[in-house]
């Protein structure tokens, strides 16, 4: 594969090899490549935690609308929100 960069990413790509931070250039495209990938998987898990938050909120807003609801009790959604925060721990 060849690759062409531009003069400032060609010299900065430079200076971390001649820093002693990577080896060589390829190495360099590597790493950005790997965070990019990194970068677009949290963007897409991001995505679905939107999508999923949305979802439950339009369930909600349709629970509240058709009487569906339950007095607000801060305890116990304290108590709800550390067994979540346990469960994920584990």
């Amino acid at each position: 594969m060849n690759i062409s960069l531009s003069k400032g990413l060609e010299a900065f790509a430079q200076a971390k090899v001649d820093s002693g931070d990577y080896s060589s250039i390829s190495e360099v495209v590597r790493e950005g490549v790997r965070l990019l990938k990194k970068k677009e998987e949290e963007e897409e898990s991001d995505r679905l935690k939107f999508l999923e938050l949305k979802a439950l909120l339009a369930k909600g807003l349709e629970d509240a609308a058709g009487g569906r609801v339950s007095a607000f009790d801060l305890d116990r959604i304290r108590a709800m929100a550390r067994r979540k925060l346990d469960d994920q721990a584990q």
